[in-house]
């Protein structure tokens, strides 16, 4: 009696044990199930976390870079003048203003810059604005000729709205006569230049990887080409003194040159300003012998 009921407990106690290694097993298999369910997701967020690290670092990597290049990369070791007059108060012979948005901004000259340039070209300014306030930023200041770069910020604003740029280039070529017309009547010699191109952002900025909004960058190039050959052949018309940064800034798609671009693709960096500068001033000994023989 004692055996049979000895072997009736082993017997319930294998049953338990089995019983339980099934429910084990058989909630493992489960969890199995669920879990090849959520893989994707867990893979799909995995990857989706490491990208977003990827481009955070970089983009960080890339603004202090930019904070750098606009800080430290162009210290303004020639004129640096701001009050009215300061030009004709400074007594010295030839000497320009530089008036404009986009590429005067961070374009400062070293000491041994061959002409007297002040920079007063304004943050993202527009047109508009850079003729309202030329008789302060150039007449009054008592310039010998102006250096004139203008229009860049509102055909790209044009264009990034999702309007026809036309009307924009041609009221921009109408502020441009209208400025040339004001600086002939107090006797400064206009200089007009070309905008530079622009070409395609990255995504990645810092290691220069996937490019983006090409479809804006080729439509912002044709605007600013149009603008361009209106200046050029304005000038010709004219006779007036033209610098071409456009030429010698563009690669063989009409792109801006990658290695003097900014990631951002519509901003210069050191090496572009160090090249514009010592092509600059060629253009300038040019323009000044040829005013001189006249």
């Amino acid at each position: 009696m004692f055996l049979i009921s000895l072997r009736e407990k082993k017997f319930s106690v294998a049953g338990y044990i089995t019983q339980m290694l099934f429910m084990l097993s058989s909630e493992e298999f489960i969890l199995k199930k669920r879990f090849q369910k959520i893989l994707p997701f867990l893979f799909a967020l995995s990857l989706g976390c490491n990208i977003l690290a990827l481009f955070m670092a970089d983009k960080l990597i890339h603004y202090r870079q930019f904070i750098r290049h606009i800080d430290t990369s162009f210290p303004n070791e020639g004129l640096r003048l701001v009050a009215s007059g300061d030009i004709r108060a400074a007594g010295l012979p030839n000497t320009g203003v530089f008036i404009g948005g986009n590429l005067p901004r961070y374009w400062f000259f070293p000491k041994d810059f061959s002409h007297h340039i002040v920079n007063k070209s304004g943050v993202e300014e527009s047109i508009s604005l850079t003729r309202q306030r030329f008789h302060d930023t150039v007449i009054r200041a008592g310039a010998d000729f102006v250096l004139i770069n203008a229009g860049f910020c509102n055909i790209v604003t044009a264009v990034r709205q999702g309007k026809d740029p036309s009307p924009m280039v041609q009221g921009n070529f109408e502020v441009i006569q209208d400025t040339v017309a004001l600086a002939q009547t107090n006797s400064i010699l206009p200089i007009l230049s070309s905008l530079p191109p622009v070409r395609p952002r990255f995504l990645l900025p810092h290691t220069q990887k996937i490019e983006y909004s090409s479809k804006f960058k080729k439509e912002e190039n044709a605007a600013i080409e149009q603008f361009n050959n209106l200046l050029r052949d304005y000038c010709r018309e004219k006779q007036l003194a033209f610098i071409d940064f456009h030429k010698v800034l563009s690669d063989e798609n009409r792109e801006l040159i990658q290695k003097y671009a900014v990631t951002d693709g519509e901003h210069l960096n050191l090496a572009g300003y160090t090249f514009l500068t010592s092509f600059l001033e060629k253009e300038l000994d040019s323009i000044f012998r040829k005013s001189y023989n006249h």
